[in-house]
């Protein structure tokens, strides 16, 4: 499903990106990044393809500027928590890391693009994520991996 972000709704990602930038520095959050992007360029890829995936499911993007360790992204129309995980690589998957599996999060979605433009791909529930079986090593680091074919695609429901 393709989603592109107006102009005024990237000023509002870049905004929100810089404030999160800027709060998880300052209380030291520990970097967990995979890409080699610089912090405020993933903040603002991250919170941008929030914006669109909320856009695209009609849904209210978290604005809030708190410490982004262990939170989630949005809250689904069932109450299940949602977090958003972006790449720039189209056939790029779903990567999550180990520390989020004490997160309160229940679905992990990815989300494909560069902004403004983004195409949201599908999701896997929390314990989808974390099997065993996902776990494998990426560029030296370790992480829970899903290929796009792994991941469920959204109904128009």
């Amino acid at each position: 499903m393709k989603i592109e972000l107006t102009a005024s709704e990237m000023a509002i990602a870049n905004v929100v990106a810089a404030m999160r930038t800027t709060c998880n520095r300052a209380g030291n959050i520990v970097e967990r990044k995979i890409g080699s992007h610089s912090s405020y360029q993933m903040d603002v890829d991250g919170f941008a393809a929030e914006l669109a995936f909320c856009k695209a499911m009609n849904l209210h993007p978290d604005l809030s500027v708190v410490n982004q360790s262990l939170t989630h992204d949005c809250v689904a129309r069932d109450g299940k928590t949602i977090d958003v995980k972006t790449t720039r690589y189209e056939s790029g998957r779903l990567l999550v890391t180990p520390n989020k599996k004490d997160s309160q999060t229940q679905i992990y979605v990815l989300v494909v693009g560069t902004a403004p433009a983004f195409d949201v791909i599908g999701y896997a529930n929390k314990e989808e994520v974390f099997a065993d079986r996902n776990y494998r090593e990426l560029n030296g680091r370790w992480s829970y991996i899903l290929e796009q074919s792994q991941l469920h695609a959204f109904t128009n429901e």
